[in-house]
């Protein structure tokens, strides 16, 4: 027989009636088999073929291209996809994990079907090729499409001003997650301004959003994936970035919901420092005084003398642009000199001249006021928040002009009330600007590098910590990712497989090496790889006949 010859019988042995032969066409039809009924759970050992190749039932498993599309509604991939990962059961990803913990912890084929093991092992198999098999950043884009395709729902892949928002994928009911995949000492970061106007402004902001994180574990290879999960809403954000922005830390928490000790302490040392020079400071202007004998008590005092130094002090380490050098002469007056510039009180029985000086002196120590007042704001507006002249207390303008320190029972309220007016304090408290207008794209993509506009969060607080109700923080346990491990897991479950499913996928392990050595492979082994090729089939015919006898 001639090559010609030879290629065409090989042809015509595999052209099926029912059309060409595929590798989706075979596994319809052990699908058929494995859905019909018949038990193929026992506890033979094994047949010929599979004690001669000695192969795990992980290198049978069949294989598909891994693929980000996986992420995306009515692709090929995600049809493939979801041929095996519809088969994961649970209604919810923490059912879908839970039911795969089951299956890798108790090793008992006789609560699962046929199917549900093969599905249940290429899931196992996949997720242990994206975390492992990839750069961090491919790795974490693959994940995002794996989890979207497990969740039947969308990879959000699109980006508003050239930056991607804050969810990563959308499920079934389009409930937005932010999906993290990290090391278990990388921090959550994110963008702060995208975060409140989520929160804000998208349909679903009042219900929160997730925050899936999941932290890599083992030396060299990740060996299991842990999976938190928590939600950040407008009544809990104050707590999780109370310790990522200094703004957010000055918020009034309620007792016992802050965290971090070391914060804790850190702050409440610069509290106390900024209240002594607030009120030394506020000397210096006179206070909240109200008549002109009490202001000039207090400016003319040994605080109020020492409050202007402070300022003085604190306005030249900011510069020009905040204290002029030709008004630190107002900085730098005695108390007597006060007393004589802006003291004078005219007699009851005073002339129109005295009265008139009376009236000199007052503005004059006004104006003084005035002046150091605003001085003292314009510090505050550029120092940090843990700056002596800064405030971990920080306030903020609310509607009606009323200045107060933000609470979050008033925050709170605030966004139930007006989330615009809640966006724009939030974003207050972060010292992040008010943009009343279109910016640009690369405004966004420049803001979205700044570390001054990012929060973190510590791997620490999701890790190990216990935290109070309000943080919304649930743990749903580990999922190994471990080769050797998941093959350990494979090989148990096999050896309680009927050995007709082994040689199905024995056999079609070897009928794909056959065809493929025949067509590329070596020219003088061409002869051998396809007569095992037509053997192979002729077995699988063989087996598949037998179970449909047994169906009759």
């Amino acid at each position: 027989m001639n090559k010609q010859e030879w290629d065409n019988s090989l042809l015509e042995h595999f052209a099926l009636k029912k059309g060409g032969f595929s590798l989706d066409l075979l596994m319809e039809m052990v699908e058929e088999v494995m859905d019909s009924g018949v038990s193929l759970l026992t506890e033979k050992k094994g047949t010929e073929l599979g004690e001669k190749t000695k192969k795990s039932i992980m290198d049978l498993l069949p294989k598909f291209e891994i693929s980000e599309a996986w992420g995306q509604l009515d692709t090929d991939a995600r049809q493939e996809f979801e041929k095996y990962m519809n088969n994961i059961k649970g209604n919810s990803l923490p059912q879908k994990l839970a039911y795969i913990r089951g299956f890798t912890n108790r090793h008992d084929p006789s609560k699962y079907q046929v199917h549900e093991i093969l599905s249940n092992l290429m899931f196992l198999d996949l997720l242990s090729t994206v975390v492992n098999n990839f750069s961090p950043s491919g790795a974490g884009f693959l994940f995002e499409a794996f989890m979207a395709g497990l969740l039947k729902g969308t990879q959000a892949v699109e980006k508003v001003e050239g930056v991607l928002q804050i969810e990563d994928l959308l499920d079934a009911e389009g409930v937005p997650f932010s999906l993290k995949l990290l090391t278990s000492t990388t921090a959550i970061k994110g963008s702060i301004r995208n975060l409140v106007s989520f929160l804000a402004k998208h349909p679903r902001g009042s219900e929160g959003i997730d925050y899936l994180a999941v932290y890599k574990f083992g030396k060299g290879k990740t060996k299991v994936l842990s999976f938190y999960s928590f939600k950040i809403d407008y009544t809990n954000i104050y707590y999780w970035l109370s310790d990522s922005l200094e703004g957010f830390g000055s918020i009034k928490l309620k007792e016992g919901y802050r965290t971090g000790g070391e914060r804790w302490q850190t702050t409440e040392k610069d509290r106390i420092e900024q209240e002594r020079v607030l009120n030394l400071v506020k000397a210096s202007y006179g206070g909240g005084s109200r008549t002109h004998s009490a202001i000039l008590g207090q400016m003319t005092s040994e605080e109020g003398i020492e409050g202007a130094n402070l300022l003085k002090h604190y306005g030249k380490e900011q510069g020009a642009k905040v204290l002029a050098a030709e008004d630190e002469q107002w900085l730098d007056l005695s108390a007597e000199e006060i007393l004589n510039l802006g003291g004078f009180v005219a007699s009851p029985e005073a002339s129109d001249e005295e009265k008139e000086r009376q009236q000199q002196a007052q503005a004059w120590l006004k104006d003084l006021s005035n002046l150091r007042k605003a001085l003292h704001k314009r510090i505050k507006s550029v120092v940090p928040a843990s700056h002596p002249m800064g405030s971990v207390l920080k306030t903020v303008g609310f509607a009606g002009g009323e200045e107060t320190t933000a609470s979050i029972e008033e925050l709170i309220a605030l966004y139930e009330e007006d989330t615009v007016e809640w966006e724009r304090q939030m974003l207050t408290l972060a010292g992040l600007t008010i943009k009343e207008k279109e910016v640009t794209t690369e405004e966004v993509l420049a803001e979205a590098t700044d570390a001054g506009t990012q929060f973190h969060i510590k791997s620490s607080l999701v890790i190990s910590k216990r935290l109070p109700e309000i943080y919304k923080k649930v743990r749903y346990g580990e999922i190994i990712t471990d080769e050797e491990a998941i093959r350990k897991i494979g090989d148990q479950y096999a050896k309680q497989l009927e050995g007709s499913v082994m040689l199905i996928l024995e056999h079609l392990d070897v009928l794909i090496s056959g065809i493929t050595g025949y067509f590329v492979g070596d020219p003088k082994d061409r002869g051998s790889a396809g007569t095992s090729a037509v053997k192979s089939s002729e077995e699988l015919s063989r087996i598949f006949s037998e179970k449909q006898e047994d169906l009759a």
